[in-house]
């Protein structure tokens, strides 16, 4: 059995839309060789094919782990992630008697920001001895705007390097962080939307009272 063989034979379904086939034989390959990222990535694919995002997160998720520094993987992680949230917000909005779900994108950004796993991260950056350095630095000789350039730029060092340690020790929290962010201000656009309606509503029916 090779498991380049089913991998690339679940590809061929997915091109005909044969998502569940694609399953099938994405499973077999991983049967073969259980760390065959691709086949993780393609089980991914075919369960978005069927808007099953929740599974299709979770294969996505695999591959990433795998395959940490495919950009590939990381992007249909990420879009998956907003599919799947999505889909649960519209579900529960569905429902009968439910309440809407406002500030549900501030109370996704205050669960990730109290996530364990970013408190590590942090931990692990404060006991990092260039890190040390660098912050320092900074508060011995003054931040930001206080010594101009040179200032701003050791900020957006220190910055970059928390970022690249976030997205190299832990991918799929990261694109959850992006994801959160990208509802808040989907949420924000919406607000103001709707703020802008009704304030043109409102214009109307004062024409029309007159």
């Amino acid at each position: 059995k090779n498991a380049v063989y089913y991998c690339n034979r679940a590809a061929a379904h997915s091109k005909m839309q044969n998502h569940s086939q694609a399953i099938i034989d994405c499973k077999i390959a991983l049967e073969i060789d259980p760390k065959y990222s691709k086949a993780y990535g393609r089980l991914g694919l075919a369960y978005c094919g069927l808007e099953d995002y929740v599974n299709a997160l979770e294969y996505y998720k695999k591959a990433v782990e795998l395959e940490p520094t495919n950009e590939g993987y990381m992007k249909n992680y990420e879009l998956a992630l907003e599919k799947a949230s999505a889909s649960t917000s519209e579900a529960c909005s569905e429902m009968p008697g439910s309440i809407p779900a406002t500030g549900q994108p501030l109370q996704d950004l205050n669960a990730l920001f109290g996530n364990p796993q970013l408190l590590n991260i942090a931990s692990q950056m404060l006991s990092d001895p260039t890190m040390q350095n660098m912050m320092s630095s900074l508060i011995a000789n003054g931040l930001g705007q206080e010594r101009g350039a040179s200032g701003m730029q050791e900020l957006l060092n220190v910055g970059q390097r928390l970022a690249q340690q976030m997205h190299t020790e832990n991918p799929h929290f990261v694109a959850e962080l992006r994801a959160a962010l990208n509802r808040t201000s989907d949420s924000e656009v919406e607000s103001h939307h709707t703020a802008s309606e009704g304030t043109e509503e409102s214009a109307d029916d004062d024409v029309a009272s007159t």
